[in-house]
């Protein structure tokens, strides 16, 4: 019954959905709705924060949505941040061990590993276990149980405002 009314309200607006799904994999959504800037509107705005100086802070970034990558890449940007982008969850362990951040923006609904075993992972490592991580999801649910082992918490869709917040809540525990 959801698909139906959004499907009808898509129609409306002129928009469509399209669906791809893989038996074992999951399904994909995608909302085309015609004549839409705001969120790339959101994008462009971060670009108007002003610069923090300081040492250049190592942020990475894991999501397995490029649009997510990059709202919260425009705002380390604007801090100057070295950023490494990651979209699944070996990636991540093999990324994070050798460029070493002092933040990661974590999917926790991320591919081939849980976000949650991956934090765990990460804790365990002695070069890790320190880092900030800023779990990222759109599930409210998963808050309670992320803030148990991350510093910080994000509910999609992504507010360039909450990155900003907790990139320099973040960067202030670090250089502390």
């Amino acid at each position: 019954m959801g698909l139906a009314l959004c499907k009808q309200l898509l129609r409306f607006m002129g928009g469509r959905l399209n669906l791809k799904s893989d038996i074992g994999e999951g399904s994909e959504f995608e909302v085309t709705i015609p004549n839409v800037e705001i969120a790339l509107k959101e994008v462009e705005n971060v670009q108007k924060l002003e610069a923090v100086d300081g040492d250049s802070s190592r942020v990475l970034i894991v999501d397995n949505k490029e649009f997510n990558r990059a709202t919260i890449e425009k705002v380390c940007e604007a801090y100057q941040c070295e950023v490494q982008e990651a979209s699944n969850g070996v990636e991540v362990l093999k990324k994070a061990r050798s460029f070493l951040p002092d933040v990661i923006f974590l999917d926790m609904e991320i591919s081939k590993l849980n976000g949650f075993e991956l934090v765990r992972i990460l804790r365990e490592d002695e070069h890790m276990n320190d880092v900030q991580i800023i779990a990222l999801s759109t599930v409210e649910q998963q808050r309670a149980q992320a803030l148990e082992v991350c510093n910080g918490f994000i509910l999609k869709p992504i507010n360039q405002l909450e990155v900003k917040y907790l990139l320099e809540s973040s960067l202030n525990k670090k250089s502390s």
